[in-house]
């Protein structure tokens, strides 16, 4: 439970310390990245829990080195397949999607 605690006083007292130094604006827009950052690498944590388990169950067993070599590959391979969409999306439509989370009028400059 500490852990929890801590990680959350740290989020607020950032979000506090950019909103003290830019404004509360800032602040908000701040917030709800660290939020859609967390919400992306939730995905990367569960793929890397799952490659480590299943790594470290090849070892165990006597696993050849080519086998968990390839078993490693494949995992990496998975994560560029769901991450490249994404960055396509972000380098595409990031803009619009900035616009439909925060008033483009007061952040985004004019294009």
């Amino acid at each position: 439970m500490r852990t929890s605690r801590s990680g959350t006083l740290r989020n607020v007292c950032r979000s506090l310390t950019v909103g003290w130094v830019m404004g509360p604006l800032a602040a908000g827009v701040y917030a709800v990245a660290q939020r859609a950052t967390s919400v992306i690498a939730q995905p990367a944590g569960n793929l890397g829990q799952a490659t480590y388990a299943e790594l470290a169950r090849m070892v165990a067993a006597g696993g050849r080195g080519v086998d968990i070599r390839r078993a490693f590959l494949k995992s990496i391979l998975i994560a560029f397949a769901v991450a490249v969409p994404f960055v396509i999306v972000v380098a595409l439509f990031g803009r619009p999607l900035a616009r439909l989370i925060v008033d483009h009028n007061s952040v985004l400059p004019a294009t």
